[in-house]
């Protein structure tokens, strides 16, 4: 949800001649990086049906797979904009 957020906020934030002096490029970029964040949720969300399921106390294993999995998805959002800014922008 808090992506979907973002995603709105992007396009309808600030002066809208903003918007029209990106390209699509730019667009596509933002937006791609924004994705990784609810696969990292619906990876969450699995993990955590399963840790229910199982006999581990739920709450420490659900701790400790939360802080990693942000901590990988903060890694891959970082290795993609390196990717994508290499492929498609100048530096």
């Amino acid at each position: 949800m808090a992506t979907l957020t973002g995603v709105f906020m992007f396009f309808l934030s600030g002066p809208l001649d903003m918007i029209a002096t990106l390209s699509g490029k730019e667009i596509a970029a933002h937006v791609v990086l924004l994705m990784v964040f609810p696969l990292a949720g619906l990876i969450l969300s699995i993990i955590g049906i399963r840790l229910k399921n199982s006999s581990a106390s739920f709450i420490p294993s659900m701790s400790i797979v939360t802080v990693i999995s942000i901590f990988m998805a903060a890694v891959f959002w970082f290795h993609l904009y390196i990717l994508l800014s290499v492929f498609f922008f100048e530096f």
